[in-house]
C-alpha cells in the first residue's frame, strides 16, 4: 500500500496544505488505495533521513529542503518527494490507473503547476493568518518564524491581522482578484471541456484545485471571502470545482497518530 506523509493540523480530518492536497487529489483520481500519516513540520527533516530521500531543493547552507508531500511504496520500496514527481512516479508505476499527466505534456504541466503557485502568491495573505489557528503547537510555532517572517517581515499575529483591516487589506484583496481573472482566462480559452486540458482532467486541476482546498479549509465553506472567491467570473470556479467533489475524500485520517516519528 502506498502511505501519503501529510502535514498535521487539529481539524477532522486533518488535511489542509495545498501541496498535500495536490498529492492526495492524485491518488484518489487514480483510484489508488493508500493511508495516511501526519507529521509535524519540525519532524519532516527527520523523515527525509528515515525513507533516505534526497530532497529536490537545496538551501542556502547546501543541505536539503524538506518538505512535504511524500509517499512510500509498500510494492516497490521507494520514496517520492514533491507532488509533481509523484504525480510522474504513479502515472510510470501504476499504468493501469487513470494518468494525470498525458505523454509529451510533461513540461508543460510541470511549467504550469509552478504559474499557478505564483499566480496564487496574493493568496498568502489571506491564508497565512487563519493557518496559525489550524495547526498544533510545534507546527505554529514553526510556520510563524518560516512563513509568516518570510511573507509579512514579522511573526505577530496580532500586528498582521491589524494591518489587513481597512485599505491595506483593501489593496490586497485587489491583488487576489487579479489572480483570479488571470486563471479564469486561461480556463476561458477551452472551447472543448471544463478542464485545463479541455475534456481531460489532468495533474496541472489537480494544483489549481489544492490552492482553492486551503481556502476553503482555512476559512470555511460558509465563509464571506469564500464565497467572495469562488462567486465571481459568472460562477465558473464555483462550477470548476463541483468537477472535483468526488475526489475531495481523506483516506486514514482515524488510523493514524499525528506525531509518528
Amino acid at each position: 500500500m502506498i502511505t501519503l506523509y501529510d502535514l498535521a493540523s487539529n481539524l477532522s480530518p486533518q488535511a489542509w496544505s495545498p501541496n498535500t492536497w495536490k498529492t492526495r487529489l492524485n491518488l484518489n483520481v487514480a483510484g489508488l488505495p493508500y493511508k495516511t500519516i501526519y507529521i509535524e513540520y519540525p519532524d519532516i527533516a527527520e523523515l527525509y533521513r528515515e525513507l533516505k530521500i534526497e530532497g529536490k531543493y537545496k538551501l542556502p547552507d547546501g543541505t536539503s529542503k524538506c518538505t512535504l508531500p511524500v509517499i512510500y511504496d509498500d510494492a516497490t520500496g521507494l520514496a517520492v518527494a514533491d507532488s509533481f514527481d509523484i504525480a510522474m512516479y504513479l502515472d510510470k508505476h501504476y499504468p493501469s490507473s487513470q494518468r494525470t499527466i498525458p505523454r509529451g505534456a510533461e513540461t508543460l504541466h510541470a511549467a504550469f503547476a509552478d504559474a499557478i503557485t505564483q499566480t496564487m502568491l496574493p493568496l498568502k495573505t489571506f491564508t497565512y493568518p487563519p493557518t496559525m489557528a489550524i495547526l498544533n503547537d510545534r507546527s505554529r510555532e514553526w510556520f510563524a518564524q518560516n512563513r509568516l517572517m518570510s511573507h509579512f517581515g514579522t511573526s505577530d499575529l496580532g500586528k498582521i491581522n491589524g494591518d489587513l483591516v481597512g485599505e491595506e487589506g483593501k489593496k490586497a484583496w485587489t491583488k487576489v482578484v487579479v489572480a483570479l481573472h488571470t486563471i479564469e482566462g486561461w480556463l476561458r480559452r477551452n472551447d472543448d471541456g471544463p478542464y485545463v486540458m479541455g475534456k481531460h482532467l489532468s495533474f496541472a486541476d489537480l494544483a489549481l484545485v489544492a490552492f482553492f482546498n486551503w481556502c476553503r479549509t482555512v476559512w470555511g465553506a460558509q465563509s464571506q471571502m469564500w464565497s467572495n472567491l469562488i462567486g465571481g467570473h459568472n460562477g465558473r470556479f464555483a462550477r470548476y470545482l463541483a468537477l472535483f467533489e468526488k475526489y475531495q475524500q481523506v483516506e486514514g485520517t482515524d488510523s493514524y497518530d499525528v506525531k509518528v516519528l
